[in-house]
C-alpha cells in the first residue's frame, strides 16, 4: 500500500526497528509509551478484561516511566490526542483519581476517548480530565484530532517556538466502522485524513535532541 505522507513523516522522523507489537492495542500501547515489555508494565491484557495476576492487573506502576514523562521533565511540552485505553476500568470516573489519565502519565494535554473505541462520528470524547462538550456533529474523529493537535502545537509554538514538543496521535482499530462501511472508503476521505497527517506535520518540531 502505498502512504506517501506516512513515508514522509517516516523519513523526517526516527525509526525503530527493534519493537515488539503483541497484536492488540493496550499492551502494544504500554510498551511504546513505557519502553518495557508488556507485562513488566502490567498490561498483559486490556483494562476491561485485567485480572489480579501478576502482569495482567491493567495497573502500569509509576516506576514504569513514560517517555511523556521523561519528555517533560527535560522541558518539553507533551500533547497527545485520540485512543488511550491504558487506565483502570473503575478510574475513567469523574470521581477519578486522574492520575492515571492521559494527564497524569506526563501529557500536558490531551484529546480523546478513554476505553476502546467510540463512535466515529458520534464519539464521547474528553479534553483534559473533563468530558468534551464541544460540537462534533459532521465531523470524523480523524478530523476532530487532527484538528486538535494542530491547536495543541500551534498554540505552543506561537509562545515558545523555541522550545520542543512532543504530540502522540492514537488512531482507533478499525472494527465498528458501520459508517465506513455505509457511506465507502471514498477518495475525499482518503485525501482528509492525507491532508490532516501534512498538516499536522507543517507544525512538527523540526528540532530534535
Amino acid at each position: 500500500m502505498n502512504t506517501p505522507n506516512l513515508q514522509a513523516l517516516a523519513d523526517n522522523g526516527l525509526r525503530y526497528t527493534h519493537f515488539h507489537t503483541t497484536a492488540i492495542c493496550s499492551p502494544t500501547r504500554a510498551s511504546l509509551l513505557t519502553g518495557r515489555n508488556s507485562h513488566s508494565a502490567h498490561m498483559g491484557l486490556f483494562p476491561e478484561t485485567a485480572v489480579n495476576f501478576p502482569g495482567y492487573d491493567a495497573r502500569i506502576p509509576f516506576e514504569k516511566a513514560f517517555i511523556s514523562e521523561v519528555l517533560r521533565e527535560n522541558g518539553y511540552n507533551t500533547f497527545a490526542v485520540g485512543k488511550w485505553h491504558l487506565t483502570p476500568v473503575n478510574e475513567v470516573t469523574q470521581a477519578g483519581p486522574f492520575n492515571r489519565w492521559p494527564t497524569g502519565r506526563g501529557f500536558d494535554k490531551y484529546f480523546g476517548f478513554l476505553y476502546g473505541e467510540t463512535d466515529q462520528y458520534n464519539p464521547w470524547l474528553v479534553e483534559g480530565t473533563e468530558t468534551y462538550l464541544g460540537n462534533t456533529k459532521g465531523k470524523h474523529f480523524t478530523t476532530l484530532i487532527t484538528d486538535k493537535a494542530i491547536t495543541y502545537i500551534s498554540n505552543q509554538k506561537s509562545t515558545n517556538p523555541e522550545n520542543h514538543s512532543f504530540c502522540i496521535t492514537q488512531l482507533e482499530r478499525a472494527t465498528r466502522h458501520i459508517k465506513w462501511i455505509r457511506y465507502g472508503w471514498t477518495n475525499t476521505k482518503v485525501n482528509l485524513i492525507r491532508a490532516g497527517i501534512n498538516t499536522v506535520k507543517k507544525y512538527w518540531p523540526t528540532r530534535r535532541s
